[in-house]
């Protein structure tokens, strides 16, 4: 793909989640050859094998308000919401009410929570993590997980980062709550 088709791609990425991905074209006008870096992050967050649909994005989200990014943040909620996610589960992880997630997906959130805060729990909040979703789940979210904190990092280092607050979830508007090693 030419850096012209890829520039294309993007805009339409840019109309259909009304998102603005200035940065992108930034890193592609003055470096053409972050094409490939780019496109290598979005295969990495979309990998999806043996992990749910709302578990996947749980984590994803998680990884992206913890980034501080509310625009990638955002971002993460609008694909949730149009892959069919539970606005009310969305907006559960964003506010921080753990307890009225899903089994399946509380497991996930502390655990990745576990993981990005170093906590010595991480190690044991895995087996079941892996026991459920398999070692292939277990992949599945740790490349969203790293995809998702790439880009706020990568927007901060370029001084584009845009602190999180709130993000629209569906009909409402949710305060983020970024706290760390909360388990």
């Amino acid at each position: 793909m030419t850096t012209s088709e890829a520039k294309q791609r993007l805009i339409e990425f840019e109309r259909h989640f009304d998102y603005d991905a200035s940065y992108a074209h930034e890193m592609l006008t003055l470096i053409p050859e972050t094409q490939g870096a780019l496109e290598a992050l979005q295969v990495l967050g979309s990998i999806r094998q043996g992990v749910s649909t709302e578990a996947w994005f749980a984590a994803r989200l998680l990884a992206s308000a913890r980034e501080d990014c509310g625009p990638c943040t955002q971002l993460v909620t609008t694909m949730a919401l149009r892959e069919g996610v539970d606005p009310e589960l969305l907006a559960a992880v964003l506010a921080g009410r753990w307890d009225a997630l899903p089994d399946d997906v509380a497991l996930v959130v502390r655990y990745v929570d576990a993981v990005l805060s170093r906590h010595p729990d991480a190690d044991e909040l895995r087996a079941p993590v892996e026991e459920r979703f398999g070692r292939s789940g277990v992949i599945s979210l740790a490349l969203g997980v790293v995809a998702s904190r790439s880009y706020p990092t990568l927007k901060y280092l370029m001084g584009l980062g845009h602190q999180c607050s709130r993000v629209q979830v569906g009909d409402q508007l949710v305060a983020v709550e970024t706290g760390r090693g909360r388990l």
